[in-house]
C-alpha cells in the first residue's frame, strides 16, 4: 500500500493469510492505530486480534510519515468466503480478493443483509450504492458497485445470524482500468437533491416506482451520518432517516420530509439543489417548502434554495411537495363552464386579481375560492364584478385561486411575493 495520508483513517482489509502486527510495525515504526469493528471499535492489540475470516475489515491509521505499508503472504484464492453477522448491527467487511469485484454481479451474495454497500470517503462523504433492485441500483454521492482490492465497506443486517458471501466469479479481470465511480443511469423516476456549503455537500435520493411505498420497506437505504456532520442530508419516512427513499409512483399533492444534520449552526449558508430535474418525470411540478420561513420555490424555475441553519439538526423545515401538470391539487375536478377564455387570474406582489368577462356574471352560483398546496380552503369570496382584487395570506407562497360559475370551474396557480 503506497500514496496513503498520515493521520487519516482507511477502511481495508487483507488480501493474504497469515497477515501479523509486525508487518505494520516494520512499515510505520513511527506509530499507527488499527482497530475492528464488532457493535464498537476495539484495537487490534496481538496477532491474535487478527480475525481468521479474510472478510473482517480494519480501520488503520499512520500517525507519522514512515514506508508503504507492505506483507507477504498467501494469497486468498478459495472459492467463496462468507462472513456471519453475530449481532443486528452495522458491520464492517472487506473485499478479501486480490482484484477488484462486482458487487452486482451473481457472486456476490447479500444473503440476509440489506443489499446496500456504504464507503466512507474521509469526514465528510459516504458513497452508497443501493442494490435492493438489481435491475435499477441506484448510487449516491458517487458509489459504485465495483471494489477494490483490500477495499473495506459498511453493510447492515437487522438479524444477527445473516450471512454475506463473496465468491471468486465475482472478481473482475480487466486489461483496462476500472472505475471506482459509478456512471448514474438517467431515470425520470428518480430524483435528487444535494445539500452543499463552502466545507461538503452530501446527497439524498428519492424512487418512485412500483417498489416502493409509503411505508418503511426492504427497497429504502438507511443514511449512514458523515463523521465529521458538516452535511447531511436524507428525508424521512415512518420515523427513519433515509438516503434513498423508495416511494410509490409520484402523484400529485405527494410530500416527502426532508431533514439536514451539519455540524454547527454557525457554518453560514447552506444550499440544497434539486440536481436532475431536466430527467425526472416532466408531468409534475416540484416544490421545496421551508416550513420556518414560510418559503416555497417551484424547482423548475429555481433549482435551488440557500438558507442558514437555525439549529444543528432539523427534520421538520423542508418538505419536497408534487404536483401534477395536469390536476393541480386535490380540489375536485368539475366539468369546465368557464376557462382561460373568459377568466383571468393572476398576482401582483403579496396582490391576486381576477378577471372575469361580462357573460361569465351572468351564471349563477358565482365563488371565488383560494387554496394551499395541500388542497385546503382558505377563504372564499363571492364574484359579482368583472375584476376583484384581494391580499394573498403569505408572502413567497403559491397558492391555487380558483373560479366557480354554476357546474364549472377554472383554477390558476398564482405566487404571493414580498
Amino acid at each position: 500500500w503506497n500514496d496513503l495520508t498520515s493521520g487519516q483513517y482507511q477502511l481495508m482489509g487483507h488480501s493474504i493469510s497469515d497477515i501479523a502486527l509486525s508487518d505494520y510495525s516494520t512499515s510505520y515504526a513511527g506509530g499507527y492505530s488499527l482497530y475492528y469493528y464488532d457493535s464498537g471499535w476495539a484495537a487490534v492489540s496481538s496477532d491474535s486480534d487478527f480475525d481468521t475470516n479474510p472478510m473482517r475489515g480494519y480501520d488503520f491509521k499512520f500517525t507519522t510519515d514512515g514506508e508503504d505499508l507492505s506483507y507477504n503472504g498467501v494469497l486468498n484464492n478459495d472459492d467463496s468466503y462468507t462472513y456471519t453477522a453475530d449481532v443486528r448491527a452495522w458491520h464492517l467487511v472487506t473485499n478479501p480478493y486480490p482484484a477488484y469485484i462486482d458487487a452486482a454481479s451473481d457472486g456476490f451474495d447479500f444473503g440476509g443483509f440489506e443489499n446496500t454497500i456504504y464507503i466512507r470517503q474521509g469526514d465528510n462523504v459516504v458513497c452508497t450504492y443501493d442494490l435492493s433492485d438489481p435491475d435499477n441500483p441506484v448510487a449516491v454521492n458517487g458509489g459504485s458497485n465495483i471494489l477494490s482490492p483490500n477495499q473495506g465497506i459498511w453493510v447492515w443486517t437487522s438479524t444477527a445470524g445473516s450471512e454475506i458471501s463473496i465468491s471468486s466469479s465475482a472478481r473482475e479481470h480487466q486489461t483496462t482500468a476500472v472505475s471506482l465511480k459509478s456512471s448514474s443511469s438517467i431515470s425520470s423516476n428518480v430524483l435528487r437533491f444535494e445539500l452543499g456549503s463552502d466545507y461538503s455537500t452530501d446527497e439524498t435520493v428519492l424512487v418512485f416506482s412500483d417498489n416502493g411505498s409509503e411505508s418503511a420497506n426492504s427497497y429504502d437505504a438507511d443514511k449512514m451520518l458523515a463523521y465529521g456532520s458538516i452535511a447531511n442530508l436524507y428525508s424521512l419516512k415512518d420515523g427513519d432517516d433515509l438516503v434513498i427513499n423508495a416511494l410509490p409512483k409520484v402523484e400529485s399533492e405527494t410530500v416527502v420530509p426532508l431533514g439536514y444534520k451539519v455540524a454547527s449552526s454557525g457554518l453560514g449558508e447552506f444550499t440544497i439543489t434539486a440536481t436532475n430535474l431536466d430527467d425526472f418525470d416532466a408531468d409534475y411540478s416540484v416544490y421545496l417548502v421551508d416550513l420556518d420561513e414560510d418559503v416555497v420555490i417551484n424547482l423548475r424555475e429555481e433549482s435551488s434554495y440557500t438558507f442558514t441553519p437555525s439549529e444543528t439538526q432539523d427534520d421538520d423545515r423542508f418538505e419536497i411537495r408534487f404536483e401534477s401538470e395536469a390536476v393541480t391539487t386535490a380540489i375536485d375536478d368539475e366539468e369546465i363552464a368557464v376557462s382561460s377564455a373568459n377568466v383571468l387570474i393572476y398576482s401582483v406582489k403579496q396582490r391576486a386579481k381576477v378577471q372575469v368577462s361580462n357573460d361569465v356574471l351572468l351564471g349563477s352560483d358565482r365563488m371565488i375560492e383560494v387554496y394551499n398546496l395541500a388542497g385546503q380552503l382558505i377563504s372564499t369570496s363571492e364574484l359579482n364584478t368583472t375584476t376583484t382584487e384581494f391580499d394573498l395570506p403569505q408572502s413567497n407562497t403559491v397558492y391555487i385561486i380558483k373560479v366557480s360559475v354554476d357546474n364549472g370551474s377554472y383554477q390558476e396557480k398564482v405566487v404571493s411575493l414580498n
